[in-house]
């Protein structure tokens, strides 16, 4: 799957912004499990770690230490990327659910977060936008969903 935006600046002014995805991932109907892995190109760092009762970092992935349920909360925004495209990628699969999913954009990150509750995984990439007056400023991002054998 392939989502392909384009905004074009009509106005007399520049756009400068960021935009994101919030990528509500639900496997199966269902939310993170335990084993659940999010796996960068990069290794994973925060400056706010996630619960250690409902995840952790280990090199470039998160893994999910228990299913979550009720007001269960995994959030904090990553960083460790580099400024080129190679770094806007990402994983997650659930092996329980012998599932998952890859996304790659092709602009560089801004910004990454991760959130997520008893009901969905979410790997928020945020790109900056710059659109002079006249132009036109294109992004896309890439999806291919798979069988864990």
């Amino acid at each position: 799957m392939e989502l392909a935006h384009s905004l074009k600046n009509i106005g007399k002014s520049a756009i400068e912004t960021q935009v994101y995805n919030h990528n509500f991932l639900v496997i199966d109907g269902k939310g993170p499990q335990a084993g659940t892995t999010v796996v960068l190109p990069f290794a994973v760092s925060t400056g706010r770690k996630p619960n250690p009762e409902l995840a952790a970092i280990d090199g470039n992935k998160v893994v999910y230490k228990k299913t979550l349920a009720g007001e269960d909360v995994v959030s904090f925004p990553i960083t460790g990327f580099g400024d080129t495209a190679s770094d806007h990628e990402l994983r997650v699969e659930s092996r329980a659910l012998e599932a998952g999913m890859s996304m790659r954009g092709d602009k560089p990150l801004k910004r990454l977060n991760l959130w997520s509750i008893r009901s969905n995984v979410s790997v928020e990439p945020f790109v900056t936008v710059s659109v002079a007056p006249g132009k036109e400023f294109r992004w896309t991002s890439s999806y291919r969903y798979y069988s864990i054998p």
